[in-house]
């Protein structure tokens, strides 16, 4: 019986490993032996990285594409109405609920109403004034230009 020797030499693994192939796997099996201690370790998976990257540069283009939809950003138009009600016109939405209490003019405003204008100031919100046995609740220090400075 004849005996065949197989000898690797240091070159031919070097060039094996090389490959894109070779490089893909190894990368992802680094990557999954990572997210698994992760995972054991934590309790939270986390994700792969080539598809969070993916989802960051998703995000980024998709928060500046939203923006351009927007249109040019402009001061809100603040209007006190006959009926002692705020109406505020504003070229970008606001994350205020009912729940939200919005300081303006030295006073305490709440959410009454949400509606839709037309361009360039399509959010409206109409504000109340706060009773005085009101509870203060996410207290906002607004301001007609804030919406200058405010990037999302």
């Amino acid at each position: 019986m004849r005996r065949v020797h197989l000898s690797v030499h240091a070159g031919d693994l070097v060039g094996y490993i090389f490959q894109p192939l070779s490089l893909v796997l190894l990368y992802v099996t680094a990557e999954g032996i990572c997210r698994m201690s992760a995972a054991f370790a934590t309790g939270e998976i986390l994700p792969t990285f080539p598809l969070y990257l993916l989802s960051i540069l998703h995000a980024r283009f998709g928060s500046w594409h939203h923006e351009s939809q927007m249109g040019r950003r402009i001061p809100d138009d603040v209007q006190y109405r006959k009926d002692e009600l705020l109406q505020i016109s504003s070229c970008r939405p606001k994350s205020w609920t009912k729940l939200t209490t919005i300081a303006y003019d030295d006073l305490l405003y709440e959410v009454d109403s949400v509606k839709h204008g037309s361009a360039p100031r399509q959010f409206i919100y109409v504000l109340r004034k706060k009773p005085t046995s009101g509870i203060v609740r996410g207290l906002h220090q607004y301001s007609p230009d804030e919406v200058l400075t405010a990037h999302k």
